[in-house]
């Protein structure tokens, strides 16, 4: 691919990305009675209807346009069948909505939004410019629901990839930065119409910004539309803002829409002569015949109803995800260690269930309503993870590259708490201390909003669940670039660009069915008191904490750091306990479907009973939890640190039909003292907040308390 690197007009750019923009904010307050507020839960969107009859138009605007630009087009083709037309959320009477603004969010609200008009479908859908990834995003989501597709100037694939025309992505990257100046500015005011502006510049911006983002990996993992019905509509004049190289800008667009076209086999390609970007405003005819040809497509498709074939690709998908549906709940039916179902009427659950299961329309939403009704159970350690997604399970654990950072939310602020020697985010400069702001274009706030809430449902798992997010994007392939801005110790606002380096300490897991872990070990002398830390119970924690614990005999007293520690397996946990409780004794019990299996503690030769110190933090989980809190519970150890989230149950997995994976909890956890850990957590001793403050000067103040305590031993 030719990687284009040539110079813009700047200001006609701007003025460009620009136009109109109001047209989308500013509206009369008087709704005409074709025009309803529908609220889908978290915030209402603004629809118009027109006409009637099959297939429904529904038409989704460009970026920055409102539903009253597509007025005159709705109102020709709704001569001809029913049209639907809305105003994405924060334009028009639209209300704000969750961040960040991507094409999947967006197209999972237009699919909320008709379901909630009552209008059926299949739709005939319609799209312009943005609009146009949103539809295509539809489409690929809930093929069953769209019967065709009509792209009216579609951004080029390959730009919004990064692949071609960079100084014109850097320039719209300057456009989505003044756009959210103006959204944080208008937050200021008290005035009602300046909190609409910033609601309004919040949204646009954050869809440019995924345009380029999430938007354009969505589009991009469109391989083909099947025989859906597409016609493919591109500008034929130039666009005077790219200045000298407006007719090879042109070319290269025009070529991108032709490609998009063959994406289906009934695909069509049609080139608007002398029309600009706005197709439907310049040559409205042109786009009106267009559109409804594709309506006449699919009524003479329809009219001797449905092929078998279709029918029988429905009827096969609907199998599919029943067959896996029946597995997940018989599996609970019959393994699940709680016979009550914490309370739930689990039969009923599936008559509730099963019929929205048969009528899934993607794999996405399979996945989404199976767990949606595991959730439903509100305990940690159950869901269904897609074939293709077995890293979900653990994905700070199982990435292969990292930049060598450590952070947490220290007042809903993402703060670094570590930064590993000779690392990428050591050589980039960046600092214990230092708070991140943005990573690769998404604030904080962004990356927060896109995480769903899962059980237990309480402030300290939401926190985790946060600052795993967070944590993700700094872990992945080796050799990702990753943007990051953040503050300085002197609070000055600063960008690096780090890129990935390779993980040690990959392990292969004994069940094939997860994916490889990277397991990270330190032990260090701190004067008199030996440290160790670790992230896994997994090979070979076991050998080298042995190893260690034989290296501190001489020490005053051991700590023993957890935060942060995702959990593990009893085979390397049980040992790790064994070098540390000099005499037999109850350590668990684990409560299942219809028994109680006891663990105790059995004296290693060589056992260490020093004084011992356990870090924790809202980040430990599972078997470190059961660590922790099984030491606590027998006297065997302070807990020094925050309380954990409680996410401590014993976990199975069984394979569905599709090659899914379904996790599930087999045994309830239980201290020596009877303490279930499942939602309550472990609770330290002694509770110490990391402080930023601390933190820049190389302080980690719970360490310190660990190492004050030892020394009042």
């Amino acid at each position: 691919m030719m990687k284009r690197e040539r110079m813009f007009c700047g200001k006609a750019l701007v003025a460009y990305l620009a136009a109109c923009l109001f047209a989308g904010f500013c509206r009369s307050e008087k709704r005409l009675p074709s025009e309803q507020l529908i609220s889908l839960g978290s915030h209402r969107l603004e629809m118009r209807l027109a006409g009637k009859g099959a297939p429904a138009l529904v038409i989704d605007a460009g970026i920055t346009d409102g539903f009253d630009k597509l007025t005159p087009l709705q109102d020709r083709l709704a001569q001809v069948t029913r049209v639907i037309t809305y105003n994405r959320a924060g334009y028009g009477r639209s209300e704000a909505g969750l961040l960040p603004r991507h094409s999947g969010r967006e197209a999972d609200e237009l699919k909320a939004l008709l379901e909630k008009a009552s209008v059926p479908g299949p739709y005939v859908l319609v799209g312009h410019s943005l609009g146009c990834l949103n539809v295509q995003v539809f489409a690929s989501k809930y093929p069953n629901s769209v019967a065709g597709m009509i792209l009216l100037d579609p951004p080029p694939l390959s730009f919004i990839l990064g692949q071609d025309y960079r100084d014109l992505k850097r320039m719209a990257e300057q456009m989505t930065a003044e756009w959210q100046a103006i959204a944080d500015s208008a937050a200021k005011s008290t005035d009602a119409l300046e909190k609409a502006k910033s609601d309004f510049f919040r949204m646009i911006a954050s869809e440019h910004r995924e345009m380029f983002g999430e938007t354009a990996r969505l589009i991009g993992s469109i391989s083909t539309f099947g025989d859906l019905p597409l016609v493919v509509l591109a500008a034929g004049k130039p666009n005077p803002a790219f200045g000298e190289i407006a007719e090879e800008y042109q070319r290269y667009w025009v070529g991108q829409s032709r490609a998009l076209a063959e994406k289906s086999t009934k695909g069509k390609f049609v080139l608007a002569e002398g029309a600009s970007h706005y197709i439907y405003l310049d040559v409205p005819e042109l786009a009106a015949q267009n559109i409804l040809s594709v309506v006449d497509e699919v009524r003479a498709r329809t009219s001797g109803g449905v092929p078998d074939t279709a029918d029988k690709t429905n009827a096969d998908a609907a199998n599919k995800y029943v067959d896996c549906f029946e597995t997940v709940w018989q599996t609970v039916n019959d393994r699940f260690f709680d016979p009550t179902f914490g309370g739930l009427d689990w039969k009923e659950v599936r008559a509730r269930y099963k019929p929205q299961i048969a009528a899934a329309e993607s794999d996405e939403a399979f996945y989404k309503l199976v767990n949606k009704m595991v959730f439903e159970l509100g305990v940690s350690h159950i869901g269904v993870v897609p074939p293709d997604e077995k890293e979900a399970l653990e994905p700070i654990a199982s990435a292969e590259g990292s930049i060598g950072i450590n952070l947490r939310l220290l007042d809903g602020v993402a703060v670094i708490t570590s930064v590993t020697p000779g690392s990428p985010g050591e050589e980039a400069g960046l600092r214990p201390g230092f708070v991140i702001e943005r990573i690769g274009g998404k604030t904080i706030t962004e990356l927060a909003d896109e995480v769903e809430l899962i059980p237990p449902l309480h402030e300290r798992n939401k926190r985790k669940r946060v600052t795993s997010k967070v944590l993700e994007q700094l872990y992945g392939k080796t050799g990702t670039l990753v943007s990051i801005v953040y503050k300085d110790a002197r609070d000055e606002t600063r960008e690096a660009q780090v890129r990935m380096a390779p993980r040690e300490g990959r392990q292969e897991m004994p069940d094939k069915r997860l994916p490889p872990f990277f397991v990270e070990f330190e032990s260090r002398r701190l004067g008199e008191i030996g440290c160790i830390k670790f992230n896994a119970f997994l090979p070979p924690v076991q050998d080298r904490f042995s190893e260690a614990v034989g290296s501190f005999r001489d020490a005053r007293g051991l700590i023993i750091d957890v935060r942060g520690n995702h959990g593990g397996v009893s085979p390397v946990r049980k040992p790790v306990i064994d070098r540390l409780v000099p005499e037999r004794r109850l350590f668990w019990s684990y409560r299942g479907r219809n028994s109680i299996r006891a663990a105790y503690a059995e004296p290693a030769k060589d056992v260490y009973a020093g004084p011992l110190v356990m870090l924790v933090d809202v980040m430990s989980a599972s078997s470190a939890e059961e660590f922790a809190g099984g030491l606590q519970s027998i006297g065997r150890a302070l807990i020094v640190g925050e309380q954990t989230a409680g996410i401590c149950l014993v976990m199975d997995g069984v394979s569905l039909p599709n090659g899914a994976l379904f996790v599930y909890p087999i045994e309830q956890t239980r201290t020596a003292d009877g303490t279930v850990l499942e939602g309550r957590g472990v609770i330290p001793d002694i509770e110490v907040k990391l402080d930023r403050a601390l933190l820049l000067q190389g302080i980690d103040s719970q360490l310190e308390a660990a190492i004050k305590e030892m020394g009042a031993k």
